[in-house]
C-alpha cells in the first residue's frame, strides 16, 4: 500500500506568487463549474482578501497538496472564534481533472 501525504496550509501563509496560483486555478472553468460563486475573481481581489483572513478569527482557508501536488481547497466558518463549531461547508479541489468530483471529496477527507 502506498502512503498518501495530504497537507493543508493556511493561506497566511502562502506566498504571493502561490496565492496568485491558486486564484488562476481556482478561475479555471474546470474548477468554476463545480463552485458556488463561479464568477472571475481579479488577482488583487483574491490578494486582498486573503491579507484581510490574518485578521478573521471566524475564517480560516487551506490550501491543499496531495503528495505534494497542488490538491485543492478548504475553508471552515466558525460560530465561535475558538473553533468549537468548525464547519467545513466549502471545498475546491483541482487536482487530477480526471478524477470524479465524488471521489476527490471521500478522498480528500479521510
Amino acid at each position: 500500500m502506498t502512503a498518501l501525504c495530504l497537507r493543508y496550509t493556511n493561506f497566511i501563509y502562502r506566498s504571493e506568487s502561490e496565492l496568485l496560483e491558486i486564484i488562476k486555478q481556482r478561475n479555471s472553468d474546470y474548477v468554476r463549474r463545480f463552485i458556488d460563486n463561479a464568477r472571475i475573481i481579479s488577482a488583487e481581489e483574491h490578494l486582498s482578501f486573503c491579507r484581510s483572513l490574518s485578521k478573521r478569527p471566524d475564517l480560516k482557508y487551506f490550501y491543499v497538496t496531495l503528495n505534494h501536488e497542488p490538491f485543492g481547497i478548504v475553508d471552515l466558518k466558525a460560530e465561535t472564534p475558538d473553533w468549537s463549531s468548525a464547519i467545513g461547508d466549502n471545498y475546491t479541489f483541482f487536482g487530477d481533472q480526471n478524477l470524479p468530483m465524488e471521489k476527490v471529496y471521500t478522498t480528500a477527507l479521510l
